[in-house]
């Protein structure tokens, strides 16, 4: 039992040392919470719309340090067979939160069928973030 706890407290303390210099980020946007520690970097969610016209999206949290800037894109998606090329991609939002501010986004995303891709940009920051889409399965 000696070893177990030894061994419990020597990786939590490489885990937070490692995060004071390089932060870090564990989990997955809209399948596990994400947190965030000192972090500068990206996560994305991606969904492909067929027959659904429109994408509901959530996101809570509160950014306790730095900055997050959600940015959602849209692209028309090909057709090899009706000889279709794929749209551009376009920004359709944007929002960033700093430092102190609360997250409640609730957005639904009207572009019809095709790609999405939402992305998350942490610039040092710090916090738990819940973001909410549906499946693959339920679009």
């Amino acid at each position: 039992m000696k070893e177990l706890l030894g061994f419990i407290v020597v990786m939590a303390a490489l885990f937070f040392g490692v995060g004071e210099f390089q932060g870090w980020t564990v989990g997955l946007p809209s399948q596990l919470p994400v947190m965030v520690y000192k972090s500068d970097g990206t996560a994305t969610a991606k969904r492909r719309l067929t027959t659904a016209k429109e994408l509901p999206f959530e996101m809570t949290g509160e950014v306790k340090n730095g900055s997050v800037t959600v940015r959602a894109f849209h692209q028309t998606a090909g057709s090899y067979q009706a000889g279709k090329q794929a749209g551009k991609e376009r920004t359709i939002f944007e929002e960033t939160f700093l430092e102190g501010q609360n997250i409640n986004l609730n957005e639904v995303f009207k572009n019809g069928n095709g790609n999405y891709r939402i992305d998350f940009f942490f610039d040092e920051a710090t916090g738990i973030f819940n973001v909410k889409m549906p499946k693959g399965s339920e679009l």
